[in-house]
């Protein structure tokens, strides 16, 4: 693995410790070169200290000739480079935070996903915590006990062009009703049969309205139902949940400018960058975008531990429970 630029964390378990530091009071260890040791608290065992190790507030690090170390906490990117013995409690007071109101946001958004997905307890309980942000009203990705389950987060403000829709199969000989409805007439935009559980569709070709509110849904389809054209019930257990999407008529074009322009994102390496514009799109609410840029990330970087564990958070915000967990494996 290279060094990185301006951030790289890995995705590996605590060799010696388990941890029990609350998420305000944890360091995430981005990269090192060289050995790097570290002791719960002073006087305890050394063990060695590997990349995406989260430690508290009474960890020594110990920096040998050589070595170096760069550590995360909050929104603080903390760089050990002279050897010696550095108690963490001291070394967070003394730093200074991040010079720029995005790269705060960047830090603690790189925080926030591995700190929280740092263990199954930690996972299930993010999970539970996005449940009422993804899972109210039309939104429902997480509530409910739905009989299909999305594979793909297609939901937010969407581009113009072909978009992919996914979904876990229930069965080798389901049909699939898809349909994208009005959500404030819940009249009928579009429809289609499917046996595949991927389907990719322009939306610019649809009779879609910018700014106007839509949702998506995929249900099962029954030979009964064929026949009638509708089905009899709305039963959450046959169908995916209702997504809700909006056209947007502006596009996302502007969103990356002054990201791209910025010194921080101009000396990032790749897969920082990508990692940067998947929070720009996030927090734009381009959910569809954040999501494929995630994936031309990992694509790109397969061994990239940093953008598998916060693509897993991502999709555990989306209420992907089943999609985070390849990700978050340990």
């Amino acid at each position: 693995m290279t060094a990185r630029t301006l951030l790289l964390l890995a995705l590996s378990l605590p060799l010696c410790t388990a941890l029990n530091a609350q998420p305000t009071a944890q360091f995430i260890v981005m990269n090192i070169t060289g050995t790097v040791r570290y002791c719960e608290k002073p006087g305890a065992e050394q063990c060695e200290l590997v990349p995406g190790q989260t430690l508290g507030p009474e960890s020594v690090v110990t920096l040998p000739s050589g070595s170096t170390a760069r550590l995360l906490f909050e929104d603080q990117s903390i760089s050990l480079k002279e050897a010696g013995n550095y108690p963490l409690k001291s070394l967070a007071a003394s730093q200074t935070p991040a010079s720029t109101s995005f790269m705060k946001r960047f830090f603690n958004y790189v925080y926030e996903g591995i700190v929280n997905t740092s263990g199954s307890k930690k996972i299930e309980e993010y999970h539970e915590l996005y449940i009422p942000q993804s899972s109210g009203g039309i939104k429902g990705f997480a509530g409910g006990d739905y009989g299909i389950a999305l594979t793909r987060p297609v939901a937010g403000n969407l581009p113009e062009g072909p978009v992919v829709f996914e979904w876990f199969t229930a069965g080798d000989q389901t049909l699939y009703d898809f349909q994208i409805i009005d959500f404030q007439t819940e009249g009928l935009l579009f429809k289609a049969l499917l046996r595949d559980t991927s389907f990719s569709l322009d939306l610019s070709k649809l009779a879609i309205e910018p700014g106007r509110k839509y949702y998506w849904y995929v249900q099962l389809k029954s030979l009964g139902e064929m026949a009638l054209g509708f089905p009899l019930v709305d039963d959450p257990s046959m169908r995916s949940p209702k997504v809700e999407i909006v056209m947007s008529g502006k596009g996302n074009s502007g969103l990356m400018n002054s990201l791209e322009a910025s010194p921080e994102y101009l000396e990032a390496g790749e897969s920082d960058r990508l990692l940067m514009k998947a929070q720009v799109f996030e927090e734009a609410q381009y959910i569809y975008e954040a999501n494929e840029t995630f994936l031309k990330a990992i694509e790109l970087h397969p061994a990239d531990p940093v953008l598998q564990r916060v693509y897993g958070a991502f999709l555990v915000r989306q209420g992907l429970w089943q999609s985070s967990q390849k990700y978050l494996r340990s």
